[in-house]
């Protein structure tokens, strides 16, 4: 994780001990700069709005090892702008059972919108945790990395429904509840899967709003003055990037009111339609990002 703040010339920002000298976490000022390993970093958005621009994006890149590039746009960064304010996460996991790469061919894989594609098929046969659940009717298949704190689930509907109806049956709760270590059976399968990259940006000033975050977008009612001393600053918008790999090797970053699972033979589990992954902490059976996949594009295969 790696956080930076880029800040116009424009402005004079206060120090982060100047920020927080009336609260009682003066002392743990350096241990917040430490833990989100964030500096403040000034910048002439001003005159040369279009090289921090590029200045911003080469470091996204970097810190994102390449899976992140262009994330402002042109023209995304103007004279106007104050303050950039940065958060990246990058993670790369090796699986504790990897896929071996000539196993891999090309299959069928059949797309939300009930159309085949060719994409590279992973298989390979071992001991997986695995659970059958009637409602939704889906099969749970959860990879273990090599960081054993860490592991990947997949949802995968069964023909009668679509990915679609997961999501409408899904909250936190019931999430948990599909996943659930006691409601899984380790068990010896034939698993196939589609290689996957997935890469997409997000503004989220309307979610934001949606939960009641509101006046810190308006101009007059934004209060950023622990910022600056002043209450100039408005937050214009709030964007989130996201890229995931799955290869080989491992990845790069409901009805019922419980869940029944079923007995079942658990020979063959193949992922050829649209499914949903969740990336999960072990301990805290906390859930890291969750998405879904339509179709499996793979770097340096068109559609």
């Amino acid at each position: 994780m790696a956080s930076r703040i880029y800040g116009s010339k424009a402005y004079h920002f206060l120090e982060l001990g100047q920020q927080l000298m009336s609260t009682r976490f003066i002392d743990d000022v350096h241990c917040i700069k430490e833990l989100y390993n964030c500096e403040l970093e000034s910048v002439d958005f001003m005159n040369a709005n279009e090289e921090v621009r590029r200045k911003i994006n080469s470091w996204v890149e970097r810190k994102t090892n390449g899976e992140i590039t262009n994330f402002f746009p042109a023209n995304s960064i103007d004279r106007s702008t104050a303050l950039v304010l940065l958060n990246t996460v990058y993670f790369q996991g090796m699986w504790k059972r990897p896929f071996n790469p000539k196993d891999t061919q090309r299959g069928i894989f059949w797309t939300c919108k009930d159309q085949s594609m060719y994409v590279d098929m992973m298989t390979q046969k071992g001991r997986f945790n695995i659970a059958n659940i009637s409602n939704p009717p889906m099969t749970v298949v959860e990879m273990e990395y090599e960081n054993e704190e860490l592991s990947m689930i997949f949802l995968v509907p069964e023909s009668s429904i679509s990915t679609d109806e997961i999501i409408t049956n899904l909250t936190y709760e019931r999430l948990q509840e599909w996943t659930d270590p006691g409601n899984m059976k380790n068990v010896a399968i034939k698993l196939s899967m589609p290689k996957f990259s997935v890469q997409n940006q997000y503004p989220l000033k309307g979610l934001f709003s949606e939960m009641g975050v509101k006046n810190l977008f308006i101009p007059g009612k934004a209060d950023l003055s622990g910022m600056t001393g002043n209450n100039q600053l408005v937050v214009s918008q709030i964007f989130q990037a996201f890229a995931f790999t799955v290869s080989e090797e491992g990845s790069e970053v409901s009805g019922a009111s419980r869940t029944e699972v079923v007995s079942g033979s658990h020979s063959d589990v193949k992922i050829n339609k649209p499914f949903w992954f969740a990336l999960k902490h072990k301990r805290t059976n906390v859930t890291l990002c969750l998405g879904r996949i339509c179709e499996p594009n793979w770097k340096g295969h068109p559609k």
